[in-house]
């Protein structure tokens, strides 16, 4: 009792230092009889503070029978640190130790441990940096069950509170949690394959019912994109679903927070955290991110500096063991450009030209970024990525023309690319004649752009409607001439039968004309009964022929073809109409067919072009 004990290990460096204050063990009724049980006790308090207290009873014969309740309170973990050095250049500063349970050893099950755990006031910084990479005010896990026969751990829950983070990404790739491993550190023994037949070299399983975390903090920098990113996160809150390591399904992850003043920041997807290169798909959205502080990155590449604005990330993160792939699409709000500054090495952009158009009505700033490569690959080149990031954004400004003149108007891009029509129809209703005005006035406003028109033709719609119209056309000519020229004549549906009926017969595709329409007027006809007479459904039957004669009519593809060209055309008129300039600059290229859609219209594409009406 009352022994005190100092220890040093010189085996690591730094010396690791350990010391006991005060010890003392009580052991009472040793006996040698099977199944005695022997009262033990004992009481340690550490140098640097902190005690263990055990208490319960020891069986050794026939068996070795263990049955303690332990505690542990307030024991610091910095003497741990030589023995963590040199795995990792990280500096364990502080951390204390708390754990509460029930410690048992039986021939069953040779350890077996139920109880709880808490790390308190935990810190952990780069050596080399200084910096601080984690830290925690307290970490508990509960309801722990380790069983050493079933080689399981199993922890219903674990909550992690005013945790703090610094996540940074550098130009490279690389992750600042990545570089604080050391090479040469020792390797391990690979562990025993599941399907070992010696269950002594099985792994331990670990299952994790929940993690939770609150009032949490993050530093976060992303220099890897070519806009480089960094925030304060504050007030982090969420929780990840179970974790186990007999399971390939990774935890889904959720968790919000502030970033800076009011930026929001919202981190969703999967991760395996025991093995975070297996199957992990993170995305982390940001909102509201004031972005001034971006002039320190855009003036190297651009010569500009950025006066205000706010900026929505969506950062997708896919990590394997070599590679971080990023796929990123960035908003930017109200940007607003400042001074330009000379910069050797910056490109000659115009980029306030290239904001100007980018921007769309709502002075938003929509760009896709992917990040990708092989950051062990001695060809990968950051500066590339970003060329070909920067070429991507030129591109899509390309590609898009529409949208850069929607912005200008004030309009959808949707609103301009295209024109409508009513199958069959060549004429432009109303809100095709504005669409056409909206056209010239984009026209009038970019002098060297110039509009290429493609007449088209559904082969289904258009087909349907112009053999309807030519059949329409037909039974007209019959009623004017029955009528003696009076073309107002009314038709019966008696009449219209019949007319219907003459044309079926004398269109050159029917054979054998009067047994046809007899099966079919026998199709709508009802049977007669003892007490009721045959019906006749005259209105059925003239719908039903005039669908078939219809069908019977013959169009030729030089009708598409004419139809197509009637639509470039009074579009084109339609527009020079507004503006007779535009005559020159608005090109009749050669027709095309497309796909019935699925609003029963017929939508020609409108293309813009460099130059005048004849390049």
């Amino acid at each position: 009792t009352g022994t005190s004990i100092h220890l040093e290990d010189q085996s690591v460096v730094p010396t690791a230092h350990m010391g006991v204050e005060s010890l003392s063990i009580d052991v009472t009724d040793i006996s040698n009889q099977p199944g005695g049980k022997f009262p033990t006790k004992l009481a340690l308090l550490s140098e640097l503070g902190g005690s263990v207290t055990v208490d319960g009873s020891v069986a050794v014969f026939p068996n070795l029978l263990v049955d303690l309740a332990v505690a542990i309170e307030n024991l610091p973990l910095a003497a741990a640190h030589p023995y963590i050095k040199p795995l990792a250049d990280v500096s364990l500063d502080s951390g204390n130790l708390e754990l509460s349970g029930r410690l048992q050893s039986s021939p069953s099950d040779p350890l077996r441990f139920d109880g709880k755990l808490a790390i308190l006031d935990f810190l952990i910084t780069e050596t080399d940096a200084g910096s601080r990479l984690g830290s925690w005010g307290r970490f508990s896990a509960n309801e722990i069950e380790f069983s050493g026969a079933g080689r399981s751990l199993s922890v219903t829950e674990l909550q992690l509170n005013e945790a703090y983070g610094d996540i940074r990404i550098a130009a490279d790739g690389s992750i600042n949690l990545g570089r604080v491993g050391k090479s040469d550190a020792p390797e391990k023994a690979a562990p025993a394959s599941v399907e070992s037949e010696d269950d002594t070299a099985q792994p331990i399983t670990v299952t994790i019912g929940k993690v939770i975390i609150e009032d949490a903090a993050v530093d976060f920098e992303d220099l890897a994109v070519p806009l480089p990113f960094s925030a304060k996160i504050a007030d982090l809150n969420g929780d990840m679903s179970t974790i186990a390591t007999n399971s390939r399904e990774p935890s889904a992850v959720a968790l919000e927070g502030k970033v800076d003043e009011f930026g929001f920041v919202r981190v969703s997807g999967s991760i395996t955290p025991l093995e975070v290169s297996r199957n992990t798909d993170i995305k982390v959205a940001f909102q509201n991110v004031a972005m001034p502080k971006l002039s320190a990155y855009t003036i190297p590449f651009a010569g500009r500096e950025i006066y205000n604005g706010k900026a929505d990330l969506d950062l997708g993160y896919k990590v394997t063991a070599i590679e971080l792939v990023g796929d990123n699409k960035i908003v930017l709000r109200d940007l607003q450009l400042g001074d330009k500054v000379e910069h050797p090495g910056a490109m000659s952009l115009p980029l306030g030209l290239a904001v100007a158009l980018l921007k769309d009505a709502d002075g938003n700033i929509d760009i896709d970024l992917p990040v990708r490569g092989n950051v062990d690959d001695p060809e990968f080149q950051i500066g590339g990525v970003v060329l070909k990031a920067l070429g991507s954004l030129i591109t899509k400004v390309v590609a898009s023309p529409f949208a850069l003149l929607g912005n200008l108007l004030g309009v959808e891009a949707s609103e301009l690319d295209h024109i409508t029509f009513l199958p069959g129809r060549a004429d432009l209703t109303p809100p095709e004649i504005e669409r056409a005005g909206k056209l010239a006035e984009a026209l009038a406003l970019r002098p060297e752009l110039a509009l290429e028109l493609h007449g088209v033709s559904d082969s289904v719609a258009d087909a349907l409607a112009l053999k309807a119209g030519k059949l329409d056309a037909l039974i007209e000519a019959r009623v004017s001439d029955a009528a003696g020229g009076d073309v107002g004549s009314t038709v019966t549906p008696d009449r219209q039968a019949e007319i219907l009926e003459d044309i079926f017969s004398t269109l050159p595709s029917a054979t054998d004309a009067p047994a046809k329409l007899e099966a079919l007027r026998s199709q709508f006809t009802t049977a007669s009964t003892e007490t009721e007479a045959a019906v006749f459904d005259q209105l059925a039957y003239s719908a039903e022929l005039r669908r078939q004669v219809i069908e019977l009519q013959d169009i030729a593809d030089a009708e598409l073809v004419e139809l197509a060209n009637k639509r470039s055309a009074n579009t084109r008129d339609a527009i020079t109409t507004i503006a007779s300039d535009l005559v020159t600059r608005i090109v009749i290229g050669e027709p095309e067919t497309v796909e019935p859609s699925k609003d029963e219209t017929v939508r020609m594409k409108v293309t813009l072009r460099v130059g005048s009406g004849t390049d």
